[in-house]
């Protein structure tokens, strides 16, 4: 069985909560979503370069 988890915060809460400059999303946003699967789009938050 593959795992699953949730996405309840937004990308502007994310950007507020983690301090993060320059950002710029060109997509929609991605909605709640409580049922994630491998498949599936997220945000991920990394540190350092590109």
């Amino acid at each position: 069985m593959c795992g699953r988890f949730a996405l309840t915060t937004n990308e502007a809460e994310l950007v507020e909560e983690f301090s993060i400059t320059g950002v710029s999303s060109s997509r929609d946003p991605l909605p709640a979503n409580w049922n994630i699967k491998p498949t599936e789009e997220i945000y991920i938050i990394r540190h350092g370069e590109k």
